[in-house]
């Protein structure tokens, strides 16, 4: 039996039962529901906007949220009908606007804060994310985009439940509560689709990553007692050692530093060491000599080129490029390269089909097996849309993709095994705050006013006919 209630009112009667719909989307998404009123001459019943809803079936809730559309139009002679649009708890989280900066704390410390500041009548109980933060701030955004732009950095999915609960969690760990077989006679059988696709194809994967320091190598000059700038050609991971003739130099950093207390500066983006006024390297004393040492650790880009030698024999070579500063090592670019790979180097598989059967949920993973169709492994449920057939059934049309995906999300997480993450460490956070304030001011006592006339004397000064000095 279906039950609707909307600002704790029942209005299951009121609502045309066939335009019941309930679309519930991949995670972060918002879900949706959707229903009609109609009402005829004498009936002035309007459902109110920006009200709570709760969809039951058998006292089981299937939706909850909150009224934000309603859309009227005329119906034949004398019926009205009132088109109701509702969106999940996740609206309340678009009240408010975020200005906050977190330091050296976790992800799921953080979501608890944010929900004390700021929503208090949500709740963390399924927020799973031990994961480390060194910085990150949040510059006026929505509640929403603060919890995706965490879910980005740690690589997991997030959404709120219909007891207005946070649930943030690693990618592709809920299990759907049946698979899909061409026997198993839990769908719609002529319903299930499946679409082959290899736009995405990718065999030869090249990472670009971050830079990492490597041995050390000295740069040689010889001096000539007028120059003054010396090229390192390296970018060096700390300052450097300047020695000239066998004498070691002090060495600061340019445009940060004062030069009247170094012999020379170093610039690290620009890879120069500049000697200071007074401090010129003079010329060797043999031609063939060199006189000015520049010693450090050059840093060198991550490079790394990974490839699927099955992939490639089926289909060529299809290269991809990535470049990720926040890769430190050869080890981290070769595991994310193996990671797309997995993901990528076949086809990728979509789909569709419908059941009479509840119980998935978008997010969900669901085995396909289809000896018909050819398939067999894991998809990744992307949408599930309920529609109202009558009293004693429903009908569930459902969406999945390729979880061949799982491979890179698995990588990932991997990677931010004991990393810290960071964004916007940089950004100015400014919260103005306007205030309206009145003074009330009265006398209880009276107040005597006395006036003068002219002339009006200052000291022994008459006003207008005396001279200032």
């Amino acid at each position: 039996m279906i039950t609707v209630t909307l600002d704790a009112v029942d209005i299951t009667d009121k609502i045309v039962r066939d335009s019941l719909r309930i679309t519930d989307q991949l995670n972060n998404r918002v879900n949706r529901a959707s229903f009609s009123v109609e009402r005829v001459p004498g009936d002035t019943y309007l459902p109110p906007l920006n009200k709570e809803i709760v969809i039951t079936r058998d006292s089981v809730v299937i939706f909850a949220g909150v009224t934000v559309e309603c859309e009227e139009r005329i119906l034949g002679h004398n019926t009205v009908r009132c088109d109701v649009s509702c969106s999940d708890y996740s609206h309340y989280l678009n009240r408010k606007l975020v200005t906050e900066r977190y330091e050296d704390t976790t992800i799921g410390a953080i979501i608890a804060d944010l929900l004390a500041t700021y929503a208090p009548d949500f709740t963390d109980n399924n927020v799973v994310a031990n994961v480390g933060v060194a910085s990150v701030a949040f510059n006026r955004i929505t509640i929403s985009d603060a919890l995706q732009k965490l879910a980005e950095l740690s690589n997991f999915s997030w959404y709120v439940d219909y007891e207005k609960d946070i649930h943030f969690f690693a990618q592709n760990g809920q299990q759907a509560p049946f698979a899909l077989s061409d026997t198993a006679r839990n769908h719609v059988f002529e319903s299930l689709e499946i679409k082959r696709d290899i736009t995405q194809l990718r065999n030869t994967i090249i990472i670009q990553g971050g830079e990492v320091p490597g041995a050390s190598r000295t740069v040689k000059y010889a001096g000539d007692g007028d120059r003054a700038e010396f090229d390192t050609q390296y970018k060096f991971a700390t300052k450097p050692t300047v020695t000239v003739d066998g004498v070691a130099q002090t060495v600061g950093l340019d445009f940060i530093d004062d030069d009247g207390s170094f012999d020379c500066m170093w610039s690290f983006q620009q890879k120069y060491i500049r000697f200071t006024a007074g401090n010129l390297p003079p010329a060797p004393t043999s031609p063939d000599v060199t006189n000015v040492d520049i010693t450090g650790q050059p840093l060198y880009p991550i490079v790394v080129k990974v490839n699927d030698p099955e992939s490639i024999a089926e289909y060529g070579v299809y290269e991809f490029q990535i470049r990720d500063e926040n890769i430190s090592s050869q080890d981290q670019a070769i595991k994310r390269g193996l990671g797309e790979l997995r993901a990528y180097a076949g086809s990728l598989n979509e789909g569709s089909f419908e059941t009479y059967e509840p119980g998935l949920r978008a997010g969900q993973t669901i085995n396909i097996q289809s000896t018909l169709l050819d398939v067999d492994e894991p998809f990744l449920i992307q949408r599930v849309q309920y529609r109202y057939i009558s009293e004693n059934l429903d009908l569930w049309t459902v969406q999945v993709a390729s979880l061949k995906t799982l491979g890179i999300v698995e990588i990932f997480q991997k990677l931010l095994t004991n990393e810290e993450l960071t964004a916007n460490e940089q950004e100015t956070l400014l919260t103005y705050i306007q205030l309206d304030d009145t003074v009330d001011v009265s006398d209880a006592g009276g107040l005597t006013i006395t006036g003068q006339t002219g002339p009006y004397l200052y000291g022994s000064a008459e006003w207008g006919r005396a001279t200032w000095e």
